[in-house]
């Protein structure tokens, strides 16, 4: 009693206490249009938490299910170059070490219009030095006799080449190229009749056992070319030099020569 006015406690009051369970009870059976907006947006939310928590999991899952199988693929794959790295090419030549049967077909007066041909089958015996970073090419043959020098540039990853023949006893400029897809392109220059031709050297058709060689001169600069020394390399199983060699991808063919006395 206070001020004349009875103040009821509801922690003490069973009968205030019982009223307000029925109110709330009445509420929740009798939700206001109020009430159903908020409990379907609650439920709504839950729905979305609930959503969310799987699509994370699920990506979680799969993240790492991607990490392994790449790990795993790195792990077996070959060791490659890292982008932009040269390729080590100073064992290109390994396969042809030995001794070669050829048969050539030499164009005896370039850049003339002739078209009068020879041909001549002289052997050839090739050997490494310097753990394959270099060739020597030796000819003795009825009609030629001479030979060429095969080196590797480690810094440049590119052979040069350079052809002596032995009447003449000076080497010849160097032709310069590498090996790309199962064939190699060489280009110099050198003194022809007086005058500075641009020269290609392509091998091609490249077994374990032949290969093909063949000498172009170009008197415009490189926009034309004409063949002049074609040769067929064929291995000589029965010369007791002869070794068996594995070819290298990418590697392939050194030479022979016969290559035309230049003026």
């Amino acid at each position: 009693m206070h001020n004349g006015l009875l103040r009821l406690d509801p922690t003490t009051d069973p009968g205030l206490r019982t009223n307000r369970m029925t109110a709330t009870k009445l509420a929740l059976e009798n939700p206001t249009p109020e009430d159903g907006k908020m409990m379907m947006m609650k439920k709504m939310l839950k729905r979305a938490r609930q959503a969310e928590r799987i699509l994370l999991s699920s990506l979680l899952v799969g993240c790492f299910l991607s990490m392994s199988a790449l790990a795993q693929a790195v792990a077996g794959a070959p060791a490659q170059p890292p982008s932009g790295e040269l390729r080590d090419g100073q064992h290109d030549f390994d396969f042809n070490i030995g001794t070669w049967k050829t048969h050539t077909r030499i164009l005896l007066h370039p850049l003339t219009g002739s078209n009068e041909w020879v041909e001549v089958n002289e052997p050839v015996h090739i050997r490494k030095v310097w753990d394959g970073r270099a060739q020597l090419e030796e000819i003795e043959g009825e009609h030629f006799k001479g030979g060429s020098l095969l080196l590797y540039n480690p810094k440049a990853h590119k052979w040069s080449q350079y052809f002596v023949d032995s009447a003449v006893g000076v080497p010849s400029q160097p032709r310069i190229g590498e090996f790309k897809n199962g064939r190699v392109e060489l280009f110099g220059q050198q003194s022809f009749n007086g005058r500075t031709i641009s020269v290609r050297l392509v091998y091609s058709d490249i077994t374990p056992n032949s290969h093909h060689v063949e000498q172009a001169f170009s008197d415009d600069g490189g926009k034309t070319w004409q063949p002049n020394f074609v040769a067929t390399l064929t291995r000589d199983v029965a010369s007791p030099e002869t070794s068996s060699t594995t070819t290298t991808p990418d590697a392939q063919v050194n030479t022979q020569v016969g290559l035309l006395h230049t003026k």
